[in-house]
């Protein structure tokens, strides 16, 4: 960055670095929303709905943290293209990456399960015993101890209470395991961005007032009065006091 003096400068390769990095900022934009709204519907999950899809929301969150990366080497390349070093060098380190990105989300995808809490890897041990996903949630007593483990109750997984206690819960959950995850980012995307949206009005709310304070700050000095300066001094009175210490400290006026 040192040797960029100008986003607007032509290079040499009759670009400009602000050319270069709009296309790949609009494409980071996207993503960072995508990633956005995906933690949202993760989020929104209960427990046992996050954990009978797991592997699916794993995978998506690894692509996304494997894709940033790429953006980051993308980012280099255009700020070291614009200043003509190293550029070939940069370009294979690149080509090398994107052939590691498969290995990249594969690692990323096992470090998502080390950092798993004690209680959520019972409940993924609970599942993979229970034959995966499906088959836990149409077998009753691993549905329950799921059920146990999550330590949340059958009404509020299945929003209502039914004769059949497991009826309700396993139909929900057999739905919630047989939708697509982009299918529900493209749902709740309109909704992540009216949050967004509220967010960002009161980001500016903030900073409008943090300036304000800052103007009010630094402009505080000049409305400080000084009763000295600001008062006419009789200067007869004052050389007659100037005199009068003279004479007390035995001083020659």
């Amino acid at each position: 960055l040192r040797d960029i003096k100008d986003p607007d400068d032509i290079d040499h390769d009759g670009l400009t670095l602000s050319g270069r990095l709009q296309t790949l900022m609009e494409s980071i934009k996207v993503e960072i929303e995508a990633c956005a709204t995906l933690c949202d519907v993760y989020m929104n999950k209960s427990l046992i709905r996050k954990y009978i899809k797991c592997l699916k929301y794993e995978a998506r969150f690894a692509k996304f943290v494997a894709q940033f990366s790429e953006f980051e080497a993308k980012i280099q390349l255009a700020l070291t293209a614009h200043t003509a070093h190293g550029v070939n060098s940069l370009h294979h380190k690149i080509d090398a990456q994107g052939t590691r990105l498969e290995e990249m989300q594969s690692r990323i995808e096992e470090l998502f399960i080390s950092l798993d809490t004690p209680r959520e890897k019972e409940i993924r041990d609970i599942i993979k015993r229970g034959g995966g996903a499906k088959s836990s949630i149409n077998d009753n007593q691993v549905l329950q101890s799921l059920i146990d483990k999550s330590g949340e109750d059958i009404p509020s997984l299945a929003n209502k209470v039914v004769p059949d206690k497991f009826s309700e819960l396993r139909t929900s959950l057999l739905n919630e395991l047989a939708e697509d995850i982009q299918g529900a980012m493209d749902q709740n995307f309109k909704l992540f961005q009216g949050k967004l949206f509220i967010q960002e009005q009161e980001l500016n709310t903030i900073k409008e007032q943090g300036e304000r304070i800052l103007e009010y700050v630094s402009g505080g000095h000049e409305q400080i009065i000084d009763p000295v300066s600001s008062r006419h001094l009789d200067t007869d009175s004052y050389s007659s006091h100037c005199r009068s210490v003279s004479v007390r400290y035995g001083k020659q006026w």
